[in-house]
């Protein structure tokens, strides 16, 4: 059942949107600033790939130290984001590339692993553990680039903006921790500790 908070969550994602739009281009998303393109040469942790700035957010969080986290989308949010070259490029060097899913990203992140020509990467769904049960009907509404007053609505089947219901995110944040967990074991611990240490202050 799509609980009411997450009902009302959905009613204000017009406005968070837009204010989200701003501070991604600012990078000071909830205090998730920083991610340059190059990755270090002489970091031996996962290399980790967020698609836009909440789950760039939770990787930062839980990777710490032990893992190199970049986020894809730094200029648009998922609607109005076209992957380029350099994109494929940024994910050719990945470990893992993390992805909200419920349609959010659409085919984009089949199409940036193809084009990578990484056969490595690991594409995580951070929403695969969200019971569908749970999850919001209904329909995306939001502005078209470059329309200020029109705007667009598709349906995804799901609502699939879930990182703003705190229960939600807490899912996402411990598929996150696990996908760490799994390509890193020697930092298990430290990836359980920063995880229920974030997830305390959902």
């Amino acid at each position: 059942m799509c609980p009411p908070a997450m009902r009302s969550w959905t009613r204000l994602w017009r406005r968070l949107a837009r204010l989200l739009g701003v501070l991604v281009a600012i990078g000071t998303t909830g205090g998730c600033s920083g991610g340059g393109e190059a990755w270090p040469v002489d970091h031996p942790g996962p290399k980790v790939v967020a698609s836009f700035a909440p789950l760039y957010c939770f990787a930062l969080n839980v990777a710490g130290e032990d893992a190199v986290v970049r986020p894809l989308m730094t200029t648009s949010g998922p609607h109005h984001f076209n992957p380029t070259d350099k994109d494929a490029r940024l994910l050719r060097q990945a470990d893992l590339f993390l992805i909200n899913g419920l349609g959010l990203e659409g085919d984009r992140p089949e199409k940036l692993r193809q084009a990578s020509s990484n056969t490595r990467l690991q594409v995580v769904d951070v929403s695969s553990r969200i019971p569908p049960s749970m999850l919001c009907e209904g329909s995306c509404c939001h502005h078209e680039e470059g329309a200020e007053e029109e705007e667009h609505s598709h349906e995804h089947g799901h609502d699939p903006h879930v990182w703003l219901s705190p229960e939600y995110a807490i899912w996402q944040v411990e598929v996150i921790r696990d996908a760490l967990i799994e390509r890193d074991p020697a930092h298990a611990e430290t990836y359980r500790r920063r995880a229920q240490e974030y997830i305390t202050r959902l």
